[in-house]
């Protein structure tokens, strides 16, 4: 069983605070050192950057030619699931879908503070969002949609799914 513990900030000293604030010690530099070049390949190669770490890293069989599905693999994906199932993560979107628009503010709001003087907010999506879908012990279809069904509502233009290949 998972216990939750409560804090009541106003009665914290100091150093409770700053306990309660302080983010994860653990020394991450060992891997920032070794995404960095990655990072700066994809940067600079694009997609045959992605490729060659997908065969290096993933072994699997990816050119530049088939990182992107096509839809005639989606098509004939949705053949091999039996259409219970399909119906099922059809509903689960349409929820999700329904929550996270209830959720999502106005584009902008103004309020005049003074005369003539107006304050507000103004939301706009991000440019673009990139979804991981894990294999194995994660690999639900619900991991994909509680990702990309709030990108897609919040208008996100630009949105790239990756997951491992399969394990053989």
């Amino acid at each position: 069983m998972t216990s939750v513990s409560f804090y009541e900030y106003s009665k914290l000293d100091a150093e409770g605070k700053a306990a309660l604030l302080r983010r994860s010690e653990a020394d991450i530099s060992s891997f920032v050192e070794k995404v960095a070049p990655i990072l700066e390949a994809v940067r600079t190669e694009g997609d045959a950057a992605l490729a060659r770490f997908g065969r290096e890293l993933d072994k699997a069989d990816v050119t530049e030619a088939n990182l992107q599905v096509t839809e005639a693999e989606f098509d004939a994906a949705f053949k091999l699931v039996d259409e219970s199932v399909i119906a099922s993560i059809r509903f689960g979107i349409d929820n999700i879908r329904t929550f996270h628009e209830e959720q999502k503010p106005e584009a902008m709001w103004l309020k005049e503070i003074r005369p003539g003087a107006f304050a507000g907010d103004r939301f706009t999506p991000i440019k673009s969002v990139a979804l991981y879908v894990p294999r194995g012990k994660g690999s639900f279809p619900s991991v994909t949609m509680m990702t990309s069904v709030p990108a897609v509502v919040a208008g996100v233009p630009d949105l790239a799914t990756a997951s491992a290949p399969p394990i053989l």
